[in-house]
């Protein structure tokens, strides 16, 4: 799902090097499928759901539900969300 490679990434990550040491996460997402971004920009922890067309050429990304598991571990510890269209 939609977070699960990131999640295993950060939390990989945050184990070897600490929350400080760690290396900045930056999670970006398409804009027409950006689930994540939309749950961190709400800021309450919860998570959000992308629904309608999801034409990107990031189809591996364009799920719109985020994993719940790899949410947890990615709103705790990214540095970063973003959003941006396919030409970016």
């Amino acid at each position: 799902g939609v977070g699960a490679y990131a999640g295993a990434v950060q939390a990989f990550l945050t184990a070897k090097f600490g929350g400080e040491a760690a290396p900045k996460v930056i999670v970006v997402e398409p804009n027409k499928a950006d689930c994540l971004y939309r749950s961190a920009l709400a800021g309450d922890g919860k998570l959000r759901v992308v629904t309608g067309e999801m034409d990107t050429i990031m189809a591996g990304l364009a799920c719109g539900e985020p994993n719940p598991m790899a949410w947890e571990i990615l709103w705790k510890y990214s540095d970063m969300f973003i959003s941006c269209p396919d030409y970016v």
